[in-house]
């Protein structure tokens, strides 16, 4: 064997095992961040963020449990929560209005 360094390149070796990849929980985090971008976006265009709400919540959870941490996870965490929450609030401003209406249908006819 001689000193030199190998003329032709060769390949620096192999990280260690568990370094140089994404740490385990990450594209669970990315997901959940996505999915609270989706549920916000769903309930100011269409007024309906529940589904994609959801589903931010759980894979939030998951990937905390894996072990992530990160401002991924709690962007997730935080959109999918804001989601939920004006999602609820539509929710239940359009029971109102139509409880309004059947209340004043029923009036009105003297039911």
């Amino acid at each position: 064997m001689n000193n030199f360094p190998n003329p032709h390149g060769s390949p620096p070796p192999h990280p260690p095992y568990g370094y140089g990849g994404p740490p385990p929980g990450d594209g669970k985090a990315t997901a959940a961040m996505v999915c609270g971008i989706v549920s916000v976006s769903l309930v100011f265009f269409y007024g309906a963020g529940l589904i994609p709400g959801i589903i931010g919540l759980v894979l939030a959870g998951m990937a905390k449990k894996e072990g992530f941490v990160g401002g991924k996870l709690t962007a997730g965490l935080v959109l999918s929560i804001i989601g939920l929450s004006l999602s609820a609030l539509i929710f239940m401003a359009c029971m109102t209005c139509i409880g309004f209406m059947i209340f004043d249908e029923m009036t009105r006819t003297g039911w």
